[in-house]
């Protein structure tokens, strides 16, 4: 979907008519704008199978390991972002003589996001501009709903394409011990 079709479908619950363009002086055009941002952004950080990583990152000649521009959080035990630098909190320095791998939640541009993600913010993106132009109506309503529904659709594609697998956890184990008479199951006797 073209950010122009996600903008335009919103358009008519706020009583406006479709524009030609993104990039039109339409104030409320760049309110829908501006929320489909907000919400790409709020999306994107709770990180899905499309934008998170665990890349390898190198320390340069001065051993600085210099943060992705694209990084919404970095996950790693010990490790965290300050400025545009990691920074080592054990040793409490900038440097790091060797190589590090990361968990990287990566931000993204409306056009790389998968057709399920883009439906989710249309949705919700309407629905914050419908209440911060008219208030709570049933209108609202109708939109939180659609956007509830899209936020299943990538809850249930984020699961498919994780390759989640129950018997990874610890419940997951427990119960799979329990089932061959091992460990767990002699605490019950």
């Amino acid at each position: 979907m073209e950010l122009l079709e996600a903008v335009n479908s919103i358009m008519p619950y706020l009583g406006e008519n479709p524009v030609t363009s993104v990039d039109v002086n339409h104030p409320t055009a760049a309110l829908v704008r501006q929320k489909l941002d907000q919400t790409r952004k709020s999306l994107l950080t709770e990180g899905w199978w499309f934008n998170t990583t665990t890349p390898t990152l190198y320390p340069d000649a001065e051993q600085y390991i210099a943060v992705p521009k694209s990084a919404l959080s970095i996950l790693a035990p010990g490790l965290e972002v300050r400025g545009t630098r990691l920074y080592n909190l054990k040793e409490a320095t900038y440097k790091f003589p060797s190589a590090v791998t990361i968990l990287l939640v990566e931000d993204m541009v409306w056009d790389e996001l998968p057709s399920v993600a883009q439906e989710y913010l249309q949705w919700q993106a309407g629905v914050l501009c419908y209440m911060q132009d008219f208030g709570v109506e049933k209108t609202m309503m109708v939109l939180q709903e659609l956007a509830r529904e899209a936020k299943i659709a990538i809850a249930r594609d984020h699961l498919r394409n994780s390759k989640f697998n129950s018997t990874k956890n610890r419940r997951g184990a427990r119960m799979t011990q329990t089932q061959r008479g091992g460990f767990y199951d002699d605490f019950r006797r």
